[in-house]
């Protein structure tokens, strides 16, 4: 009898180890990092309504979204980010492979926000609307915090040079990369997944350009 109840300890024991074991493994794992390679990012073109993209963007790859989810099977047997996911702070990284139509040795980019959350009403209810705390929408416009009184903008970004690091000029059919960055700004507090465009344009010309949309969901 001392020698089963001797045996029963050792099991419980090593059932305890265990299960201390597994909660320590998913405490760890919910502390879930930023992705320090390039993945493939799952992007659709732009709908146009009055013009016709003279663009082809074949390719988006994007580092620093946080690490997928292993529950999600889906996801990572597509091995695509949709969508990506950030939380404040976040900083990306993306490789745009395109194809243009259009020859361009000025290029502009910006990212705007298209859509908020869907269950976000303070946000896309204007009447209820937080400035203070709603991102706010825009498309090829300055977005600086400065410029839109205290309604902060998703990224902190505005309109930049896209010539930078030898990607001009762009010439007919030419198969190019183009680097760009996203910061998430600190001071959004409205979380959900929201619709991005990003948008590559002919300084001289707005009719030629390069678009894409994609999601991100804010943790």
């Amino acid at each position: 009898v001392a020698g089963a109840m001797e045996r029963l300890l050792i099991l419980a024991s090593c059932v305890v180890m265990l299960l201390i074991g597994a909660a320590i493994a998913v405490s760890a794992g919910s502390v879930r990092h930023s992705q320090d390679n390039l993945n493939l990012l799952n992007f659709k073109p732009c709908k146009t309504v009055s013009t016709i993209q003279k663009c082809k963007v074949k390719k988006v790859e994007v580092k620093g979204c946080l690490r997928q989810d292993t529950s999600d099977l889906n996801r990572l047997l597509v091995k695509k980010y949709n969508p990506c996911e950030v939380t404040k702070n976040s900083h990306l990284n993306f490789t745009i492979t395109l194809q243009a139509g259009f020859t361009s040795d000025q290029m502009l980019s910006q990212f705007s926000v298209i859509e908020y959350p869907k269950d976000s009403t303070e946000c896309s209810n204007s009447v209820v609307r937080q400035p203070s705390r709603c991102p706010r929408k825009g498309s090829d416009t300055d977005c600086t915090p400065a410029s839109h009184n205290n309604d902060p903008c998703l990224f902190q970004e505005y309109i930049r040079d896209s010539c930078r690091g030898g990607s001009c000029p762009l010439t007919v059919q030419d198969s190019r990369e183009i680097t760009d960055y996203l910061k998430i700004n600190p001071d959004i507090a409205i979380k959900g997944t929201y619709n991005i465009q990003w948008k590559l344009w002919n300084k001289s010309n707005k009719k030629d350009y390069c678009c894409f949309t994609f999601k991100i969901k804010y943790t």
